[in-house]
């Protein structure tokens, strides 16, 4: 994609759109020319950080930390 700096402002949801799907987009400006790429996106876990610290029970049961109690309205 060729655009201009004011395309480029004008239709920035779409220019982005195009540069995330793979396309190299070319942003014409008086200085020179501008290339506009989408950066590789790493794998990362739903669980972040906590990758080896979340641990399952041998039995598969959910063992629950809070009692009921503690989970009562207080109002």
């Amino acid at each position: 994609m060729n655009i201009s700096v004011s395309h480029f402002l004008r239709e920035f949801p779409k220019v982005c759109r195009a540069a995330l799907s793979g396309e190299r987009v070319t942003v014409h400006t008086c200085e020179g020319d501008l290339w506009i790429t989408a950066a590789e996106k790493k794998n990362i876990s739903a669980f972040g950080g906590m990758k080896g610290a979340l641990l399952q029970s041998p039995d598969g049961l959910e063992v629950t930390v809070t009692r009921t109690e503690d989970w009562q309205s207080e109002l």
